[in-house]
């Protein structure tokens, strides 16, 4: 509304102007009444196409987290990365999202050969900014694991954890926090877009899937980067995303449409995670 406000005003009083050139200009050289009625309508008409189409892109733009996020630049779409370790091709992972309304699904799945196996769907809901359902499965050598997650509100998280295997578990969570919680995937799948990626340096409360727990991370603007990965050349934006003795990483966005995610490192292992197409 401040953009409204304030950009509207401006335009206001230069439409006062032009209409009163324009009544001066249509006087002084007598042209007929019709020509008239069109000349000092229209920026009128100009003014308030130009109050009302900002609201109408700011409708397109919701708050999360401190961040501004432009609803246009997710678009449904799958993507395919390679996962290395030290150069190797070690597995890969699938980040597919589906964008109907104001529901978003994002589908994963990660594979690291031999070694892990994870799938997750997230029911996201873009007015309220808020992954309302998690359903992720887990296999890990002869161990699986599975979780269902619900939330009401950013503050509230419901789950349930079902272990099988070596080390059995069955157990649920039912807890309201203090502050707005965001589940780790969310950061990924919003990251791409985001309006002001330099200005981007935020803590954020993040609740970690296959723990069960949440911690401290940080969200900030690295720099501008060109890399280069198998599925080619792109201009990215690369952010860190951090937390004491938690799972880190530094990812690189793209630039221009398609907005997505081009690569992903892991902080303080040889471990990448590299766009093929």
């Amino acid at each position: 509304m401040k953009y409204i406000t304030s950009k509207g005003s401006i335009y206001l009083i230069t439409t006062l102007i032009v209409t009163a050139l324009s009544v001066l200009f249509t006087h002084k050289l007598q042209l007929d009444r019709s020509f008239y009625r069109y000349t000092v309508t229209l920026p009128g008409i100009l003014a308030l196409l130009f109050l009302f189409f900002p609201k109408l892109a700011m409708a397109q733009q919701n708050e999360w987290s401190g961040l501004t996020i432009n609803l246009n630049q997710i678009e449904t779409r799958k993507d395919s990365f390679l996962i290395k370790q030290n150069g190797k091709e070690v597995g890969y992972w699938i980040w597919e999202i589906n964008k109907v309304g104001d529901s978003l699904t994002i589908k994963d799945v990660s594979v690291l050969t031999d070694v892990v196996q994870e799938k997750f769907t997230l029911h996201f809901n873009l007015k309220k900014m808020l992954a309302e359902q998690v359903d992720m499965t887990m296999q890990h050598q002869s161990n699986s694991l599975n979780v269902d997650i619900s939330r009401q509100s950013p503050r509230n998280l419901k789950a349930h954890y079902v272990r099988k295997g070596n080390n059995p578990l069955n157990h649920t969570i039912d807890t309201t926090y203090t502050k707005n919680v965001v589940l780790r995937p969310v950061v990924f799948g919003l990251l791409p877009a985001i309006i002001s990626p330099k200005n981007t340096n935020r803590t954020i409360e993040t609740f970690f899937l296959s723990s069960g727990s949440s911690a401290m991370m940080q969200l900030e603007y690295v720099e501008e980067s060109e890399i280069e990965v198998p599925a080619g050349k792109f201009n990215t934006y690369k952010y860190r995303f951090s937390g004491e003795k938690q799972l880190s990483n530094m990812i690189y966005t793209s630039q221009t449409k398609p907005y997505r995610i081009i690569k992903v490192e892991v902080i303080g292992q040889p471990l990448t995670i590299e766009l093929v197409k």
